[in-house]
C-alpha cells in the first residue's frame, strides 16, 4: 500500500512527466494493487497458489512452509494480526516523518507531508528493488535527486536526503554492533579458555615425563 499510494502521489505531482515515464507508473500502480487485492485472496482462502505453482513446474522450496506459517499465525491469532498491521503503519509514518525533519533542516523549509511521503515511498521501493547493491551506493542518491527534481525539489536536496539517510544507517549499525560485540566475546572466551587449560595440562604432563 505504501508504495501504491506514493505512485498514485507521483503521478499527481509531476505533471510534466514523459508519457513513456508515466505508463511506466501507471502500470507499476495497477500491478501493486492487483497484488494486495491477490495477497488478502490468498490468505484468507488458504489458498497456496505460490507453493502449487512450483510444485508443478517441479521446483523444490520452502514456500509451503512460509505459506503454512502465515496461514496458522492468522487462524490462531486473529486478535495479532491488526497490532501488526499498526506496526506496520506507525514504522512508515516514522520514516515518512524522518524525510519531513530531514528536509526541513537541508532546505531550511518545511516541505508538504505529501512531498515526504512520495520521497518515502522512493526509498521503500529502491530498498526493495535493489537489495543486492551494498548500502543502494549510488541508486539511492540517483533515484531519490531524480524524484525530488520531479516533485519541485532541488535534486541537490535530494542527493543530501539520501546521503543523511545513509548516516542514520551507519550509525545505528554501530549502535547494534557494540551491544552485540560483548556477547561474541562472552561465546568466544569459554574455548579460548579451554584451549589454553589443555596446552597446560599438556606442558604440565611433558615435564613430568620428562622428569
Amino acid at each position: 500500500m505504501m508504495l501504491t499510494m506514493g505512485t498514485a502521489l507521483l503521478l499527481s505531482f509531476a505533471a510534466p512527466l514523459p508519457l513513456a515515464a508515466s505508463r511506466v507508473s501507471l502500470a507499476v500502480l495497477a500491478l501493486v494493487v492487483c497484488a494486495t487485492i491477490a495477497g488478502a485472496w490468498i490468505v484468507r482462502g488458504r489458498r497456496r497458489i505460490v507453493s502449487g505453482a512450483a510444485r508443478r513446474l517441479g521446483v523444490r522450496t520452502r514456500l509451503r512452509d512460509i505459506e503454512d506459517r502465515v496461514f496458522e499465525f492468522a487462524e490462531r491469532h486473529p486478535d495479532r494480526v491488526m497490532p501488526v498491521a499498526l506496526c506496520q503503519i506507525l514504522f512508515h509514518a516514522s520514516a515518512v516523518f524522518e524525510i519531513w525533519i530531514a528536509l526541513r533542516l537541508i532546505t531550511g523549509q518545511p516541505p508538504s507531508l505529501l512531498t515526504a511521503f512520495v520521497l518515502e515511498s522512493v526509498n521503500r521501493t529502491i530498498t526493495v528493488a535493489f537489495q543486492f547493491v551494498p548500502m543502494w551506493l549510488g541508486v539511492d542518491e540517483a533515484g531519490t535527486g531524480l524524484i525530488a527534481g520531479a516533485i519541485g525539489i532541488s535534486p541537490a536536496a535530494g542527493v543530501t536526503l539520501a546521503l543523511a539517510r545513509k548516516g542514520r544507517i551507519v550509525l545505528w549499525t554501530a549502535v547494534g554492533l557494540a551491544f552485540w560485540w560483548p556477547s561474541v566475546r562472552a561465546t568466544f572466551r569459554p574455548s579460548a579458555e579451554a584451549g589454553s587449560g589443555i596446552d597446560v595440562r599438556y606442558a604440565r604432563s611433558g615435564c613430568g615425563h620428562s622428569e
